[in-house]
């Protein structure tokens, strides 16, 4: 091995040969050890091991002999023991073998016992197998070694793999027949990877210039991959000083040995691939700042040629930031080893280090940069990094952008997607037009997972209407309180408006159109998948219903446009109650005592009932009789139900003490608080008057970046709910003749 790898082993302490205890043997009887198939598999093989799965019966010898009669050929030989493998007839097929290796070289077909018995995890009945080949003088190739190595490589039992794999390389050096080569010093490698024994693992690469074999990509990415994986793993327990000086020095070690992969590159004696560029910079993600997190985008940029986007931005804010990265030794476009070309992997590893370095800005860049002018075509994963980083970045306007520009085939379209894309719009409660974005996500969701939509994402549609009100408190700082208040309310009655429909149209779904019968008869697991169904359903109209409450009892809105609403929030609010009138029963662990006492009331009125009418047919707890539910607002419908006083009208309950409001006034040039004034937290501008909007400009310090090819996102002039183009549709306090919900439902209609 290299020097550079050679130096990575100074240091590390050297294990100890273990000796394996000799335990006393027994003097059996001759029956029983002519009985025994494998002499040096112990007693204990079977109960740490899994059987072999097959014919118990003994095969018949006779009968084994008389087909290998027809068998002359060791690869017609070898093509008769797959068969029987495939079979799971392991017994007869090693029976076939130990006849036929009296005349034939059967080598091929012990490799194909072998590596059936590691496939089933069985690895001391492998390694009998392997040495009972040797005993019958089937001497074993390259191949051989190479399908026990990559066997052991996917053990389940890594530590136990490690011993053997080491005592099998150790034979293969000392094999005067047969020369060890690059794939089995890797597999070697990958064994000692897996079973986080990093001390053997450079032990082992120590040996290749011993060896005469030269590295490749795959020897240096399985080196840097159990690296990562034992500082996952071994420095987890330590303190956190302790552990970041481990991961220091592993990460310097790596670097030492990055060193020695670029001037073989630039030479041309390697070719780098993704994968190896991408385990150093998943290796990297590890350091403890985030200068050192960045340092992957100059990684990127040295063997992609791919430009740092991190850097183009603070060059062009501001001049005077210039700093050196320790991967400074940018490659040459004309290096004999050829540029990396990136892929999925690469843009993965772009998002998830912009996300861990807070340098989410320039994601929009990248993926315009990969995506439309490189041509690569992301993956799931891609996709929901990406929305999760627009998500971090709290960039709604990108997020409801991006889910435009899904592929209409080619990925699976999940739900989560479009839950990520709004929960980007709560984070950007701030942003005027947030509603805008906001409803874009959810009529682009309603296109793509129609009719089973994701009532997780319409339950955080309905919180970006609540919590999105920095621009009402604004105009209510400049005494426009009353305007405020019902801009607000007109906000959240038009988010409840769009959700009206398809909240009917689920409510029908699961209540309605399937019941418990009709999933599937006696299948618990189809009932409880639809009764999660109904539970979220019922959590979608209880936040509905207190939507409602809040416009209906703080009187946001003017006039007589709280009857109709009052009405629609009852029809919701009869099925939340039916729902839960029996949820005891459904749920008998949620409330134990309350699950008792609700089994006796329900067997008495059955009792009572069956004394009455002669008898009742028994009925599932899961079969709920939901009242109906339809879109229409009768005008004439007498709500009979009296509602409580509502409170003050409050935009949120937090409340700031006089002491910070003194301050807060003093610093703003506002006139004098109580210590009962609201919180009027994060941006508001002086300037936004009765009707005038903020610009997005003003709360977002970063760029807008498209995602390309959709094309810009609209300005205030935009209509839809949250706009403030039609705010002075209804500004007035006048009492108008149609309630606004009314309004609302004819315009969905």
């Amino acid at each position: 091995m290299p020097a550079r790898v050679l130096s990575a082993v100074v240091g590390l302490r050297r294990t100890l040969p273990i000796v394996a205890q000799r335990t006393s043997r027994l003097i059996l009887p001759a029956g029983f050890v002519a009985g025994r198939r494998y002499a040096s598999v112990d007693a204990a093989t079977s109960e740490s091991e899994p059987v072999a799965a097959g014919n118990s019966r003994k095969p018949s010898t006779k009968a084994l002999a008389k087909q290998l009669e027809y068998i002359n050929d060791p690869w017609v030989l070898g093509k008769y023991i797959e068969d029987l493998l495939a079979k799971d007839k392991f017994d007869d097929a090693l029976t076939t073998v130990e006849l036929a290796s009296k005349k034939l070289d059967a080598v091929v077909s012990w490799n194909h016992l072998i590596d059936y018995l590691l496939k089933q995890q069985q690895i001391r009945r492998a390694m009998a197998t392997y040495n009972n080949m040797k005993k019958r003088a089937q001497f074993p190739n390259a191949q051989t070694f190479t399908i026990m190595f990559r066997g052991l490589a996917k053990s389940q039992h890594p530590k136990n793999a490690v011993t053997e794999a080491i005592k099998l390389f150790n034979q293969l050096k000392n094999d005067r027949r047969l020369q060890p080569n690059t794939i089995h010093l890797n597999a070697v490698l990958s064994v000692c990877a897996r079973a986080y024994d990093i001390d053997q693992l450079f032990l082992v690469a120590g040996e290749l210039e011993d060896l005469g074999l030269a590295p490749t990509t795959a020897t240096y990415g399985v080196i840097f991959n159990g690296m990562r994986q034992y500082m996952w793993r071994e420095f987890n327990n330590l303190d956190k000083e302790t552990k970041q000086a481990n991961i220091e020095k592993m990460i310097g070690r790596s670097k030492n040995i990055w060193v020695e992969v670029l001037e073989k590159w630039q030479s041309g004696k390697l070719k780098l691939d993704e994968p190896l560029v991408c385990s150093l910079g998943r290796l990297l993600l590890l350091s403890k700042g985030r200068k050192e997190k960045l340092q992957v985008l100059d990684l990127i940029e040295q063997t992609m040629n791919i430009p740092n986007m991190v850097k183009k931005r603070a060059k062009s804010s501001s001049a005077n930031s210039q700093e050196s990265s320790e991967l400074d030794m940018v490659a040459s476009p004309r290096c004999k080893g050829g540029l990396v070309q990136p892929g999925q992997n690469t843009l993965a590893l772009i998002l998830t280090t912009l996300l861990m370095g807070r340098q989410t800005g320039a994601a929009a860049a990248y993926w315009n940069l990969l995506v439309h002018d490189k041509k690569l075509v992301p993956d799931n994963d891609n996709w929901l990094r990406m929305i999760g980083v627009l998500k971090s970045s709290k960039s709604s306007a990108q997020a409801a952008q991006i889910l435009d520009t899904l592929p209409a085939s080619g990925i699976e379209v999940e739900a989560r997607s479009f839950a990520i894309a709004m929960e980007a719009c709560v984070r950007d409660n701030i942003n005027p037009h947030v509603m805008t974005h906001a409803t874009r996500i959810l009529h682009t969701m309603q296109g793509r997972l129609a009719p089973a939509l994701d009532m997780h994402t319409m339950r955080l549609y309905l919180r970006v209407a609540l919590v999105s009100h920095a621009a009402f408190r604004g105009r209510a700082s400049t005494g426009d309180e009353m305007g405020a208040k019902a801009a607000y309310g007109r906000q959240i009655a038009t988010a409840l408006a769009e959700l009206w429909h398809p909240y009917i149209d689920l409510y029908n779904r699961y209540f309605k159109s399937v019941t418990t019968a009709d999933a599937s008869i006696g299948d618990k697991r189809a009932t409880g998948t639809l009764y999660n169904h109904q539970k979220e359903v019922i959590a979608l109209g209880r936040m509905m219903v207190g939507a409602f409450s809040k416009v209906i009892e703080e009187k946001m809105l003017p006039g007589n446009n709280n009857r109709d609403m009052i009405i629609a929030s009852a029809k919701i609010n009869k099925g939340v109650t039916v729902f839960f009138a029996d949820r005891e029963l459904r749920e008998p662990k949620l409330n134990t005592k309350a699950t008792a006492a609700r089994k006796r009331e329900e067997d008495a009125r059955r009792t009572q009932k069956n004394e009455d009418e002669g008898g009742e047919e028994k009925k599932s707890v899961f079969d709920i009789d939901m009242p109906e539910l339809d879109d229409t607002v009768n005008d004439g419908a007498n709500h009979k139900a009296q509602l409580r006083q509502g409170a003050d009208f409050v935009w949120n309950t937090r409340k700031m003490s006089a002491k910070n409001a003194d301050e807060k006034q003093r610093t703003s040039g506002q006139r004098e608080g109580t210590s009962d004034e609201l919180v009027i937290d994060r941006w508001i501008s002086p300037s936004i008057g009765q009707n005038e909007l903020a610009k997005q400009e003003d709360t977002h310090n970063d760029a807008f970046i498209p995602i390309k090819p959709v094309a810009e996102d609209t300005d205030a002039n935009a209509s839809g709910p949250g706009d403030g183009a039609n705010l002075s549709e209804t500004d007035s306090n006048n009492e108008n003749d149609k309630s606004l919900w009314a309004t609302l439902m004819a315009r969905r209609n």
